[in-house]
């Protein structure tokens, strides 16, 4: 098969889509098939690519499509708020872009979000099959961010966003069963029209990396905590500073790192420094040596306020190592409490602070579940698991349309 993968959002795309596109780019290659990729690069100003080659100018398209959307809204919906306005501008420059392309040489499209499988649904020959993969609640996310609430326009506009886009799409796939109960009920979308094909690694290229030499020094006499994730408000940093402020008033033999980078690193460096965590919560920012680091914890946290499947859970799974982990969103598929790693519920720093000092307290318990843990992700995580589960979807797609 010759598939199309393409993303709305910024190339290189960033955390777990980026793992995912990766994982299952490289796995069908593997498998003979030949995937491309179309995506834009951020800014006005960026481009369109196939296979990160440009192919076109946003600046060609954009300030004409801008005309066209902003007189449309003004007359229709003067009401409509500038952030809908922009997003509307880009999304009909991205479909713009698609049209270019011949796409009746590829036998699936492949979208990874909303936005691109409403585009690529408006001008994609009526006989390739359209799937797209849901990676979340991007309205929600958004709702925790701040960015609109409830009552706004915004809230709606989104809403519709995502109901349309897995109603256009011939095929969803959600990486958990939480997602498509989710989405089921709140856009009244059968269940059985969404797949759950939970995401997977390619352990041997991850242990090859693992076995690697970390460039970050750590002291070999604390416990070290690790919490890789993004810095944005749905990954609960805030919860974890609070809890780290309360175990340090218990014992000290401990350090945690902060991995990757966000919009509210300032934020929390600056309440790290409130609660008196110098010295103890080091911001590192975004790492190429993820799972040479984490290799080397002792414990791994991810205290999300929001969550679908992260691959944070899977790589310290992976890793051998015992996890403290919110119930947030589809999480609770990959953790089983004081089995492979300890749940608490999302938002409750006080009772993370709990599992974290259990954990600092008792190393051979950290062992026990860091290789269970290991144990589970070996079963659960393996790449030809999603590869295969997508292959046989793509397969079951391109059937039906010639029916």
């Amino acid at each position: 098969m010759k598939i199309l993968l393409t993303t709305f959002w910024h190339m290189p795309v960033t955390g777990g889509i980026a793992s995912y596109l990766t994982h299952l780019k490289n796995g069908l290659e593997r498998l003979g098939h030949t995937v491309d990729t179309f995506g834009q690069e951020k800014g006005v100003k960026g481009r369109y690519t196939v296979n990160a080659v440009p192919i076109l100018s946003k600046q060609s398209m954009r300030p004409f499509v801008a005309q066209v959307v902003t007189r449309f809204l003004r007359e229709q919906a003067p009401e409509t708020p500038s952030r809908i306005k922009v997003q509307e501008t880009d999304r009909y420059t991205f479909e713009l872009a698609a049209s270019y392309l011949d796409l009746e040489e590829y036998d699936i499209i492949h979208c990874q979000d909303v936005i691109s499988t409403i585009a690529f649904s408006r001008v994609k020959p009526k006989s390739i099959p359209l799937v797209t993969t849901v990676h979340g609640s991007y309205t929600d996310e958004l709702y925790l961010m701040g960015v609109f609430t409830e009552s706004d326009m915004g809230w709606h506009y989104q809403r519709e966003q995502e109901s349309r886009g897995i109603r256009e799409a011939d095929v969803t796939i959600v990486p958990t069963h939480w997602l498509r109960a989710l989405l089921s009920e709140r856009f009244d979308i059968p269940a059985h029209k969404m797949e759950v094909i939970p995401y997977g690694i390619d352990i041997d290229d991850f242990e090859k990396h693992m076995s690697q030499t970390a460039k970050l020094k750590m002291p070999g006499n604390k416990t070290l905590i690790v919490c890789p994730a993004r810095l944005d408000p749905v990954k609960g940093h805030t919860v974890l500073l609070s809890a780290l402020a309360q175990l340090k008033r218990r014992r000290t033999d401990w350090i945690c790192l902060l991995l990757g980078d966000g919009p509210i690193r300032r934020k929390l460096e600056s309440l790290s420094r409130r609660l008196g965590l110098e010295g103890r919560v080091f911001f590192v920012g975004n790492r190429r040596d993820v799972p040479s680091i984490l290799k080397q914890a002792d414990v791994v946290v991810l205290p999300s306020l929001q969550d679908n499947q992260p691959f944070a859970v899977m790589e310290a799974q992976l890793a051998g190592k015992p996890v403290v982990v919110s119930d947030a969103g589809g999480i609770p598929e990959m953790v089983t409490h004081r089995e492979t790693g300890l749940v608490f519920p999302k938002g409750k720093s006080d009772q993370l602070a709990e599992h974290l000092t259990t954990l600092l307290e008792d190393p051979g318990w950290r062992v026990t579940l860091g290789k269970n843990s290991r144990s589970w992700a070996l079963r659960q995580w393996p790449s030809s698991r999603m590869l295969e589960q997508t292959v046989d979807l793509y397969t079951l797609a391109l059937k039906c349309q010639t029916h």
